[in-house]
Parts: C-alpha cells; structure tokens; sequence
C-alpha cells in the first residue's frame, strides 16, 4: 500500500484519479485550493479510511510522507489577469514545492500541467469532456 499524494485532486482529472488509487488499495491525500476544483468532485470519497483531504495552495510549502506524488495542480484556460498569475505561481512555486517534497521523500513524481502550455487555444475556457479532442 503506497501513500500517494494528489494535488489538484479535486479537479476533473484529479477527482477521477484518486478514486482510481483508492480502488487500488493506496491512502490517498487529496490536496486542492478550490480555485476551480470542487468539493463535489471528491464528496464520496469524504469519510474514506485510505482518503484525507486537505485545502492548501502548493504555492505554499506543504510537508507529509508520501510515496508518490501526482501534481495534477494548475488552473486550465485562465481569462482574467488573476487567474494568470496564479497559474504562473502554481506552475513555477507549486512545481517548485513538489519536486523538493519529493526529493525530501525520494518519491516519485507525476508532473501535469495546463494546456495553456500548447498556446492559444479555440476556445475559452477550454472544454474538458472525456474523448473531446
């Protein structure tokens, strides 16, 4: 059984990926600020003995034992100057935090980003259904 940390975990991605790692026998840390996740997202699993859910923007520190790390963190299709700029602090504090947690751990670690990274996009806010291209 790993301990696996998932920030962004109450996102769309991320909400799906800590019922997948629950379902696989693993204690999971759901780490989110609720910018655009949702308690909603991750409301069944609330009350899990393997499922801890913390509100807390990476941008800060954050310190914990973990095995694995999957930083799912980041804003998508941000239109105000708000968003952006704390997209660029979750994108370079946050991806900062989590590599050092990981290496304070010797963990792995799965690093996502915002598909702001490929440039403008069609549309905004970009749309994120499954199998929509």
């Amino acid at each position: 059984m790993k301990r696996i940390l998932v920030t962004g975990g109450a996102g769309f991605i991320g909400s799906h990926l800590c019922t997948r790692l629950i379902e696989e026998g693993n204690i999971v840390i759901c780490l989110d600020n609720f910018f655009t996740g949702s308690k909603e997202n991750i409301s069944y699993l609330i009350g899990h003995p393997r499922f801890e859910l913390i509100e807390h923007d990476i941008i800060n520190p954050f310190w914990t034992d973990v095995d694995e790390i999957y930083n799912l963190a980041c804003p998508a299709s941000p239109i105000i100057i708000s968003m952006m700029l704390s997209n660029a602090k979750t994108a370079v504090f946050g991806t900062f935090n989590m590599l050092g947690l990981a290496k304070r751990n010797k963990a792995k670690i799965l690093q996502a980003s915002t598909s702001e990274v490929y440039g403008d996009p069609l549309s905004h806010p970009q749309r994120r259904e499954i199998g929509e291209m």
